[in-house]
């Protein structure tokens, strides 16, 4: 059970990052699409 819930904290810990990384990507993109558009 609580090595379950480790590896799904992990596993959260990790999507919640990629998300952040994913939103900078996006953020990243919008702002030179802006720019250069």
């Amino acid at each position: 059970m609580s090595r379950k819930a480790a590896e799904s904290e992990v596993y959260m810990d990790f999507f919640n990052s990629a998300v952040g990384v994913l939103q900078t990507l996006v953020i990243a993109l919008g702002a030179g699409l802006g720019i250069w558009g």
